[in-house]
């Protein structure tokens, strides 16, 4: 992700924002597509800043990013199937949703209970206020 953080960068976005973004919206993708299958999600995520030993813990519905991908993720889902699989590509970026399949028995999600997501990436801070908000719609329109 590295690369994909550097042009966003180039485009004049933070390190902090290009990081918020990649990863919150595949998150918050994964959230539209395993919650009706039965997933449980934490309602928190964790920062942390190795090198420092600091940590900051947020609500995911109080990170702008995250939750303006939510509403970008279930117009997506319910879209013509050039849309949906875009969406399923996005939600198949996420931790969790490699971790749910790899619990799932079969197709069944139901019983699976994910910790919040740990993010060592993001610089501990505020979050952005719609700074972010260009960049985010190219990323997730179609």
């Amino acid at each position: 992700m590295d690369d994909f953080s550097h042009s966003l960068q180039l485009k004049g976005m933070s390190e902090g924002d290009a990081e918020r973004l990649i990863a919150f919206v595949p998150i918050a993708f994964a959230h539209e597509l395993l919650v009706p299958r039965g997933v449980r999600f934490s309602e928190v995520f964790i920062i942390r800043d190795l090198q420092a030993g600091h940590e900051l813990q947020g609500k995911l519905m109080e990170e702008p990013i995250f939750v303006e991908a939510k509403r970008r993720a279930a117009q997506l889902q319910s879209g013509d199937s050039r849309a949906n699989q875009f969406f399923r590509q996005i939600a198949g970026m996420s931790a969790e949703f490699e971790v749910a399949h790899e619990l799932a028995v079969g197709a069944d999600f139901s019983g699976i209970i994910l910790t919040e997501p740990l993010l060592c990436r993001i610089p501990i801070g505020p979050s952005p206020q719609r700074r972010w908000w260009a960049a985010l719609r190219r990323l997730v329109s179609r």
